[in-house]
């Protein structure tokens, strides 16, 4: 939300949705370069890493893999030991 300072310059701010709607909400905007620092700092501190990132992308592989083995053996795996 774009707000002006005491001489007329703009600025992006993030403000609560509760004091746009007037429920009374008392906390102040928090201009968007504060918050995007904080972003940037939290995820370096608190994001993955790249080991953990490949493990969570290989997940949904993993159990399709398991999904269609046990939903068609004999087709899942051409050259096991499966009879119908």
């Amino acid at each position: 939300m774009p707000g002006a300072g005491p001489h007329g310059e703009r600025y992006e701010c993030f403000t609560c949705s509760g004091r746009r709607k007037k429920n009374g909400c008392t906390r102040s905007a928090v201009h968007a370069p504060r918050v995007k620092g904080r972003i940037d700092r939290d995820y370096g501190t608190n994001g993955l890493t790249p080991a953990e990132a490949e493990n969570v992308t290989s997940v949904p592989h993993r159990v399709f893999a398991r999904l269609t083995l046990s939903a068609c053996p004999a087709v899942a795996m051409p050259d096991s030991s499966y009879s119908a």
